[in-house]
């Protein structure tokens, strides 16, 4: 078990230690009563812990600091240009969702790939020369990375929210079954102790 967002009860023992007061309804001076409220790191932890993966992180996408990126992928500078317009129209598509495009050079579309995977980005958008002649974009979906499916791009705008929203709904279900399915009911002294 984590202790994760936490509030307590303080009643008025800080009151007592730091004259903390006041003036009630009679004007008579009474100490407060004070609570404690906090959402630590441990739900960062607590995040890793139950998303996680072989592979590294899996961030619900209204956590994850980018929802998607994309990997462009090309050998000539001709294609570098089609492909750079295509994911300046991609962009236009969609503004509502924060999005990178890693266009670091020096490294291989694979190693993109894996960099973002264990970062825990729940979309990876990979446009190459195919993709532009077809008008459409190779997303995978990091609830597991084997799930890629090809998006046109006229159905962009439409199915990237979905797909979002399928990672969060398909993460919730995953952790509720798996603590579904851990938990145990214990009537008696001796069932709890085996």
């Amino acid at each position: 078990a984590i202790q994760a967002g936490t509030s307590h009860n303080l009643g008025t023992n800080f009151a007592k230690a730091f004259e903390i007061r006041y003036q009630d309804e009679n004007g008579k001076l009474q100490e407060v009563w004070q609570t404690s409220w906090g959402v630590s790191t441990r739900i960062i932890g607590t995040l890793i812990v139950v998303h996680g993966d072989d592979f590294g992180l899996r961030l619900p996408s209204t956590l994850a600091p980018f929802q998607m990126v994309i990997v462009p992928i090309w050998k000539t500078p001709e294609e570098q240009k089609s492909v750079n317009t295509f994911i300046a129209q991609v962009k236009k598509l969609l503004p509502a969702i924060r999005l990178h495009v890693d266009d670091r050079e020096g490294m291989t579309a694979g190693f993109k790939f894996s960099f973002w995977e264990a970062k825990g980005v729940p979309l990876r958008m990979e446009i190459g020369p195919r993709d532009v002649a077809g008008a459409s974009c190779m997303v995978a979906l990091r609830k597991n990375i084997k799930d890629k499916r090809i998006v046109k791009m006229d159905d962009l705008a439409k199915t990237i929210p979905l797909l979002l929203q399928e990672i969060d709904d398909d993460l919730f279900a995953t952790a509720e079954n798996f603590m579904h399915k851990n938990m145990h009911k214990i009537h008696d002294y001796d069932a709890f102790k085996k």
